[in-house]
C-alpha cells in the first residue's frame, strides 16, 4: 500500500511517532497516545492527541488554526 506522498508504509513504525512530542517541534508540548491498529488488510498507525490546555499551539514555531476543512497560518493576536 502506498501513503500520498508514493512511499510504501512499511517505512512507518509506531516507535517514532512518541518522539514527536519531545522534539520540540510542537510546543507546547502535546499530550498524545501512539498505538498499532491490526486488520485483515494490514496495520495502521494510530496517533491519538489531546486538546491542548495552553494556547497557542505552535507547530515548527508557527500558530496554525482550522476552520472546517481550511487551514491558515495565525499569530498570537
Amino acid at each position: 500500500m502506498l501513503l500520498k506522498n508514493g512511499r510504501d508504509h512499511k517505512h512507518l513504525s509506531t516507535g517514532s511517532y512518541p518522539g514527536l512530542r519531545n522534539t520540540g517541534i510542537i510546543l507546547p508540548r502535546p499530550a498524545m497516545m501512539v498505538y498499532k491498529e491490526t486488520f485483515p488488510e494490514g496495520e495502521v498507525a494510530v496517533i491519538e492527541v489531546q486538546p491542548s490546555e495552553d494556547t497557542p499551539v505552535r507547530y515548527k514555531g508557527v500558530i496554525w488554526i482550522r476552520i472546517g476543512a481550511r487551514k491558515a497560518e495565525a499569530n498570537t493576536e
